[in-house]
């Protein structure tokens, strides 16, 4: 037997013809058949997930970096849980961010900046806490 057959041989019988399984799809970039369990096209070699293909042409562009489908998979973090992460870091710059914002020049503006921040860093943890209750 060789390799690789079409889907369906147009030069049998119809009662010897084989179905399209549900596992074979086409290529595609050519169109040809793709075999079973095959990663790439025997024809023109592209990776069978088209998905893969169009994450690796992202790869390194500003589009690449903000794709949320990517991320996610990146991650392996559920769509509540990545929006809690990305809150916690908001909430964990915003704390960084408060010593550069405010100048403290008495005790009194130093204690203000430092409950600032520690409120900052407790949204940050109470965000990443909730992502974490709600990763699968």
């Amino acid at each position: 037997q060789e390799y690789w057959r079409p889907a369906l041989d147009d030069e049998r019988p119809q009662e010897h013809r084989r179905a399209v399984s549900p596992s074979t799809t086409a290529c595609a970039e050519c169109g040809a058949d793709l075999a079973a369990g095959a990663r790439f096209c025997p024809t023109c070699g592209a990776e069978r997930d088209s998905r893969r293909v169009h994450v690796a042409a992202g790869r390194g562009t500003a589009a690449g970096w903000l794709d949320f489908q990517q991320i996610k998979s990146a991650f392996g973090l559920s769509t509540g849980s990545l929006l809690a992460f990305f809150a916690g870091m908001i909430c964990a710059v915003a704390a960084i961010a408060t010593g550069f914002v405010f100048s403290a020049t008495t005790l009194v503006d130093w204690q203000a900046v430092q409950v600032w921040r520690v409120e900052w860093l407790l949204a940050a943890i109470t965000a990443m806490l909730v992502g974490l209750l709600l990763k699968k």
